[in-house]
């Protein structure tokens, strides 16, 4: 059931809808000390859309991506990766945790992280679920992130994640980052170990 599982997730969130952003983009508005995501500039949103498009169209022009093993959780684990032009990249590793599966595909235009695709997938005995999140950055900060998650029976087959809509977050930017962060620094440790770390990318790495 769990190889069933997985499979679904892959096919069906194998790559979203993405697209040159302007270098203008307004920064949410704030309440109390956290972003007003229901605020965001839906400008600035559609200009990182139309640049996530573009990353994908250079990523089909460069062929497979280069690939990483990370066998800590399960053998099959993968760090994939494309470096472009531009100081750009897309990185992703899905990774099998004990009940669950992390998925998180990062995106970087020049040396900086503009967006990231979070997928979550936990099947435990006392809850079972899938959460999907787009994060948007400015700066290197969260500035917008949307969602959907489904409740599942046991055992149930995540891609009924689809039929949901998605809705801006309500969770804090701290809440969110949980999410990622983590592997985030696997993923830099990783690449920066196999010599495939470019520069731009090592200020993002936490001693």
């Amino acid at each position: 059931m769990r190889t069933l599982a997985l499979f679904s997730f892959a096919l069906t969130f194998f790559f979203g809808a993405c697209l040159s952003p302007k270098s203008d983009s307004k920064s949410p508005l704030t309440v109390d000390g956290e972003p007003d995501f229901t605020a965001y500039d839906t400008l600035a949103k559609a200009n990182t859309d139309s640049l996530l498009n573009q990353i994908h169209q250079e990523i089909n022009e460069a062929g497979p991506p280069r690939k990483i093993p990370y066998t800590v959780y399960d053998p099959t684990d993968t760090i994939y990766f494309w470096t472009l032009e531009n100081e750009t990249a897309r990185i992703s590793l899905e990774l099998n945790v004990p009940d669950g599966i992390n998925w998180p595909v990062f995106y970087l235009h020049r040396g900086n992280l503009v967006y990231i695709r979070y997928r979550y997938y936990l099947d435990a005995p006392e809850d079972s679920s899938a959460r999907e999140s787009k994060i948007y950055f400015d700066n290197n900060h969260i500035v917008y992130c949307e969602e959907r998650s489904i409740q599942l029976e046991s055992g149930g087959i995540p891609g009924s994640l689809r039929a949901m809509d998605f809705a801006v977050s309500t969770r804090s930017v701290e809440e969110i980052e949980a999410d990622y962060k983590d592997i985030w620094q696997i993923v830099l440790q990783e690449m920066d170990k196999y010599k495939d770390l470019p520069g731009y990318m090592e200020k993002f790495k936490q001693e």
